[in-house]
């Protein structure tokens, strides 16, 4: 893809699938239990050694949704840097484990260009073996990425890396503008960011395949049934459901459903109490409202 490309993107060799198997190379690096990640993230260290013919990759997690052409992003120029990548939208509210002011832009590593020429000129890998060994941080990548590639990051716009852990809360005029500050954007709001996203990632525990009430989780839905991969996984007809379930809650909040539903609900029990005072006469009638409203219990009037 795009002109800096050897070979294929992914070579098919026996050595390479062998190395992605063995991640469990890896276990000892890795002590601390508490991470949303699998060991097979640390695979990312050792990319130049994997494709040794390519001078450049372009990294994406399993847990995003590419919206569109990718060419312009794999063709970056990074210039004399090791890594482009967004600044991480958790830091857009606080700091994790206060890392973040060690490194001049604390990145997220879930969607890289990474400049594998440079990496494997400068011993990177060895690097970040070295530096991640020593580190007892819960992520399992991400810091000691941000931590050797330190002021050799280019810094992509924030439409390439879309996080929904950070920034779903940005949708009133205050946090916009700290947003546009923080990514050095001029959003209006936050669907102008959505309409110009390329790349969602599903950053954190809640994922669209397990949590339905995900941000965006119908759009990767509906992405997904477009998939091949759909014919081959049990269908996930139950995040319609949620979905469903979702817009009839917000319904019954709206103050249009409540005064209808007075408008139909009054008539009824008013015709309803008639029937009752008719039919069984004022002090049963007296009790069932009683009952109804919750003052009395029903085994008090069957006393």
């Amino acid at each position: 893809m795009g002109r800096h490309r050897k070979k294929p993107y992914f070579d098919s060799s026996t050595a390479l699938q062998e190395q992605i198997q063995d991640a469990g190379r890896f276990s000892a690096l890795h002590q601390v239990v508490k991470c949303n990640a699998s060991q097979a993230a640390l695979l990312k260290f050792v990319l130049p050694e994997l494709l040794p013919d390519c001078s450049r990759v372009l990294y994406l997690d399993g847990d995003i949704l590419v919206k569109r052409d990718l060419t312009e992003l794999y063709n970056t120029e990074l210039e004399d840097n090791y890594v482009g990548g967004v600044l991480n939208s958790f830091t857009f509210y606080r700091k994790h484990l206060s890392f973040e002011d060690k490194v001049e832009n604390y990145f997220n590593s879930g969607v890289m260009v990474l400049n594998l020429q440079l990496m494997r000129k400068d011993n990177i890998t060895e690097k970040l073996i070295e530096t991640k060994a020593k580190m007892g941080y819960t992520l399992m990548d991400q810091i000691a990425l941000n931590y050797v590639f330190d002021k050799r990051i280019y810094l992509l716009p924030v439409r390439y890396n879309y996080q929904i852990l950070g920034l779903p809360g940005t949708n009133n005029d205050k946090e916009i503008q700290t947003l546009n500050k923080h990514y050095g954007t001029q959003y209006s709001n936050l669907e102008d960011l959505l309409a110009d996203t390329v790349i969602v990632h599903f950053a954190g525990r809640a994922k669209p395949w397990n949590t339905p009430t995900t941000p965006l989780s119908k759009e990767w839905y509906l992405t997904y049934l477009r998939s091949p991969v759909s014919e081959k996984l049990p269908p996930l007809s139950w995040l319609f459901k949620v979905e469903l379930e979702r817009e009839i809650k917000k319904i019954r909040n709206s103050w249009a459903y409540r005064v209808g539903y007075i408008i139909t609900w009054l008539p009824d029990k008013i015709f309803t109490g008639i029937y009752s005072l008719k039919h069984n006469g004022l002090i049963y009638t007296w009790y069932r409202l009683l009952i109804y409203l919750h003052l009395k219990k029903e085994q008090d009037v069957c006393e």
